[in-house]
């Protein structure tokens, strides 16, 4: 916002002064500040600035301003405080230390008198008679002597503040206080800070302000500038009303630029709104206090005349650079120079309110405080255009901006930095709009210094890394010079070299083109960048492979990672894994297959490791071959025969149990084909060769078979060979695994199980090599072998180890070498038929049987695949291989549905004792009759006659016959048969003897 400053004539405002003599009416003070300036040693000017509406009363008379106050009213502890325009305490100065109480008496000097107004310039304002608002600056100076102490301070009070103001409590009855400080203890003949704008009186409610307040200090040191709350005393402060405060006098908002005081806000509804602004004066290098004043005003908000208007605005892009000589921007309103440099630089403006299309109808008026900011030193400055234009048609479309030009003899004595306040404000009435801008100047050296700041790759290997120039000093633009001995030069403008490698010496040459044709100094520095350590992923990483029970039950348990850069919270690491959504380090439910992992840190660097989940064991079936019966009923000679079968090719883990005690050898050569020995230079050789290799051999199920090797587990393989003259092969793994295809055309063959890996040892002239599996491979029978072997290179010996090839009638090998990298994990192949011979070490597949009685589950009544001499019943057989891979099948054991009962009828008993006619007959139910008219077999003891099987006719009475009855099972019964015999017949008789011979007298 511009103030407009209009000069009184200096008789005038002294005889002013003096007509008004003591009066005690109160006067409607607007603010003020008070600065100082060092004449040398102890000796200072003080500047009182008093601002008075002119619509008030006068202001004091010298009288009252050179009245010396006591410390209670500097203070504003009087009591009752003073409030009253006829009290002797109310208006007056005081000018104190803090050292001894020490006080000079104030004798202050009318100087000037302007009127401050913010209204056009063809706008009379009621100070000259018109209707706008203004004000009365005075302005006293008083010379004094500042000794005996450190710290002085000048406060001058007056009553009364302004009635209406809307911020303050009781404003208008309360004091206006201005105070400085000077602190001469930290630096000696110091002058104050001051600044280069009138406070603006009336903007318009509503309006967004650019408040140019113009804070600066004519010796350079630093300053800071803040809000702080309004005094009616020294230590006193006035409370603000509420919805107000210190950082915000003036609501919705504000803000402050803290290097100059210049402000924006919006303008609030009507009313008046106190602001008190401080300045805080800092030495340059040390950073030490030396001052504070402090410029305390009130601004009115009005809608009178106010309408639509945009505020000018600083052209897009601030500063062109193309305008610049004698330094370089370096920001928006910012450029640098150096000392006796002579800088121009131009601050452009536009204002788009149009009367018409590309016509616009606002002058401009631009200011600056350049001849005072600048000191010392030559400046001119000039404005360039009154309106803003445009390009001439057809290019009509840019604008013509309103040029604020500056130029600088740049002193040999200027340092740090310099800020020029430059305004630009409209011509539009009552009340114009404007935009206060600050422009800093840093003063800077040759170059004195380069710093090459390196930033290491983000990711190890993406050769991303950077190298920045920082220069220190000099005037740009600046040409640079990059070199890595030949590896690569670069000549470029800008400080940034990219896509650099690790480990590469860069030397950059920085060139200062002050003159932009004339080289003024260069300077040279050399640097390298780093890289992030690789993202690794710890061997120590585990997986659990799917077990008998089959589904997706695999899992992979990542080792420790480390590496790049780590996010700060955990987990450290961020995971993706390919066919889940899982994010863990540990995922789970994993189905058969390769797995692929992303392991990421904090810059989005990544890696992929891969993970093959394996249906590892082997999978069984079992079932009945036969059963048996059992032959007769309750009987106990019941049989069942399982048959467990191994349907898929796996390997067991547990060495102690699975291995085979004892074994067979098949030996596999080629159908037909001669084997020949093959040396380390061949491309198919199993280990020992010159170049890192992987190698997979096809073993076809007919050609093991042929060999007897039917089905079972391979313990161990062997190669034969000539004597081999190794006797480390480093870094072999062995795979085993099973396929359907009859040739290696397609390439690698996946899916396989690590049966070995580590450093193999060998026999220095041995004959053959052999491999002791730490995992035992389980055959099916059915399916055709795969073997991988996968070495690092031996680095010398042609005979390493000569083992003996064949040729097949197919592609029975494929294979990669590499003379630098492992090539475990490489799937590009070459194919060969030329196949190592090989003996297979194996036994019998290893199933185990149990039979349960059912509903019995836990008592085994066989541990054999054949269950024998059991009774009738339910079994349940369980097949399992040494993975504890099971199948079940059950067996049903009958026995007949009745036993052999038998019967006797007798036909024919015994009429005389000794008789043998007697007739029995025997009958049969129950058992398994045979085929014919009886059906089962009659066994009569020795000399039976029978008529029929179970009819007897020559039985004699008084004998036990024991009848065997057998069925067509063989299940057979006896029963007794027994005939009574009728009493043999007796006779009893006595004789008398014939007494005489030839006598009849016997009887």
């Amino acid at each position: 916002m511009r103030t407009q400053l209009r000069n009184y004539v200096i008789v005038f405002f002294t005889l002013l002064l003096i007509s008004i003599g003591n009066q005690a009416k109160a006067t409607h003070g607007a603010g003020g500040e008070i600065t100082y300036k060092c004449l040398g040693g102890t000796s200072y000017e003080l500047t009182f600035y008093f601002y008075r509406d002119c619509d008030g009363a006068p202001p004091p008379n010298l009288a009252a301003w050179n009245t010396q106050l006591n410390q209670l009213s500097a203070n504003g502890q009087n009591s009752p405080p003073p409030n009253n325009a006829n009290s002797n305490q109310n208006n007056g100065t005081r000018i104190w230390n803090t050292c001894n109480s020490t006080t000079i008496a104030p004798s202050w000097t009318p100087i000037d008198t302007v009127i401050v107004s913010s209204s056009c310039s063809s706008v009379k304002t009621n100070c000259e008679g018109g209707t706008a608002k203004g004000r009365f600056l005075y302005i006293y100076k008083d010379t004094v002597s500042l000794t005996s102490c450190n710290n002085w301070f000048i406060g001058a009070g007056l009553y009364a503040r302004g009635t209406g103001i809307n911020n303050l409590q009781n404003s208008g009855g309360v004091r206006l206080w201005m105070q400085t400080a000077i602190y001469t203890a930290n630096k000696g003949c110091n002058n104050s800070p001051t600044f280069t704008n009138a406070p603006v009186p009336t903007v318009c409610a509503g309006d967004t302000i650019n408040y140019l307040v113009g804070a600066i200090d004519p010796d350079g040191d630093s300053i800071f500038v803040s809000f702080v709350q309004p005094l009616k005393g020294s230590l006193s402060p006035i409370p603000f009303n509420s919805g107000y405060s210190v950082n915000f006098p003036v609501s919705p908002f504000m803000t402050i630029d803290f290097r100059t005081g210049n402000m924006t806000f919006r303008a609030p509804a009507t009313g008046k709104y106190v602001i008190a602004i401080k300045v805080s004066e800092y030495e340059k290098g040390t950073g030490l206090l030396l001052g504070e004043i402090v410029r305390d005003f009130y601004l009115t908000t009005t809608t009178i005349g106010c309408t639509s208007n945009a505020a000018p605005m600083v052209n897009s892009g601030g500063l062109d650079p193309d305008s610049i000589t004698g330094g370089a921007k370096t920001g928006f309103l910012n450029l640098k120079t150096k000392r006796n440099a002579n800088l121009c630089f131009q601050v452009p403006f536009v204002d788009t309110n149009t009367t018409s299309q590309w016509v616009y109808k606002d002058s401009l008026f631009t200011t600056t405080n350049a001849l005072s900011a600048l000191s010392p030193g030559a400046v001119t400055t000039r404005q360039i255009r009154y309106k803003t234009d445009t390009v001439p048609a057809p290019n009509n479309t840019s604008l013509l901006p309103v040029i604020r030009e500056i130029c600088w003899a740049v002193p040999a004595t200027a340092s740090g930095f310099y800020n020029v306040s430059v305004e630009a404000s409209d011509n539009f009435c009552p009340y114009n709009k404007s935009i206060p801008v600050n422009v800093r100047i840093d003063i800077v050296g040759d170059i004195d210094t380069v710093l090459l700041a390196p930033q290491s790759e983000l990711c190890a290997g993406d050769g991303l890394g950077q190298l920045t120039a920082n220069v220190i000093g000099g005037i740009g633009p600046f040409r640079f010079e990059w070199d890595s001995a030949g590896v690569k030069k670069i000549n470029t403008t800008s400080n940034v070299l990219t896509n650099v490698p690790p480990g590469v010496n860069y030397f950059v040459t920085v060139y200062d083109s002050f003159n932009v044709s004339l080289i003024d100094t260069s300077v040279s520095a050399v640097a390298s960048v780093g890289t992030n350590t690789v993202l690794y992923v710890n061997t120590a990483s585990s997986k659990t492979n799917i077990g008998c029970e089959g589904g997706c039950t695999g899992t992979i348990t990542l080792g420790n990672v480390t590496g790049g850069k780590p996010f700060p919270s955990l987990p450290k690491y961020r995971y993706k894994w390919s066919g889940t959504s899982d994010t863990t380090s540990v995922p789970d439910s994993l189905c058969q297959g390769l797995h692929y992992v992303t392991v990421s840190d904090a810059n989005g660097c990544d890696t992929i490791y891969s993970f093959e989940i394996l249906a590892e064991s082997p999978e069984i079936t079992v079932s009945i071959a036969s059963t048996s019966d059992v032959t007769c009923k309750g009987g106990s000679d019941g049989n069942a025969i399982a048959r467990g079968v191994m349907t898929s090719c796996g390997v067991y883990s547990n060495l102690a149990t699975d291995t085979c005690a004892s074994t067979s050898t098949a030996f596999v050569s080629a159908p037909g084909a001669k084997g020949n020995y093959a040396y380390a230079s061949s491309p198919t050789s199993p280990m020992g060769g010159l170049l890192n290799a992987k190698h997979q051999y096809l073993y076809l199920a007919s050609d093991l078979k042929a060999k007897g090797f039917k089905k079972g587990r391979i313990s161990k393989l062997n190669w034969p060979s000539e004597a081999n003259f190794l006797s480390l092969v480093q870094g072999l793994t062995i795979k085993m695994g099973c396929t359907d295809s009859l040739n290696l055309d397609s390439g690698f063959v996946s899916g396989l199980h690590e049966v070995y890996s580590g450093n193999l040892s060998l026999t220095v002239g041995g004959t053959s090599t052999t491999v002791k599996l730490s995992k035992v491979f389980e055959w099916d029978g059915n399916s055709n072998i795969v073997i991988q072997t996968c070495y690092s290179k031996n680095s010398s010996g042609l005979l390493n180890i000569p083992i003996k090839h064949a040729v097949t009638g197919y592609k029975s090998v494929a294979f990669v070498n590499n003379s630098t990298n492992s090539v475990c994990s490489d799937q590009s192949y070459s194919t060969s038929n030329v196949r190592p011979e090989i003996n297979f070490l194996y036994c019998d597949p290893g199933i185990t049987y149990s039979w349960y009685k059912l509903p019995n589950t836990t008592t085994v009544v066989d541990p054999d695949s054949n269950l024998n001499n059991v009774t009738k019943g339910t079994y349940r057989v369980i097949a399992r291989n040494f993975a504890g891979c099971k199948d079940t099948a059950v067996a049903v054991i009958d026995e007949p549905v009745q036993v052999l009962t038998l019967a006797k009828t007798t036909i024919k008993t015994l009429s005389c004792f000794a008789d043998t006619n007697g007739s029995v007959s025997v009958q049969v139910t129950g058992g398994t009759p045979k085929s014919g008219s009886l059906g089962y077999n009659f066994f009569w003891p020795s000399g039976v006659i029978t008529s029929s099987d179970s009819v007897a006719t020559n039985l004699r009475g008084g004998v036990n016959y024991v009848v065997t009855v057998s069925d067509s099972k063989g299940c057979s019964d006896v029963i007794n048969v027994s005939l009574t015999s009728p009493d043999s017949m007796k006779i009893t008789s006595s004789q008398v003897n014939v007494k005489c011979k030839g006598g009849n007298t016997g009887s």
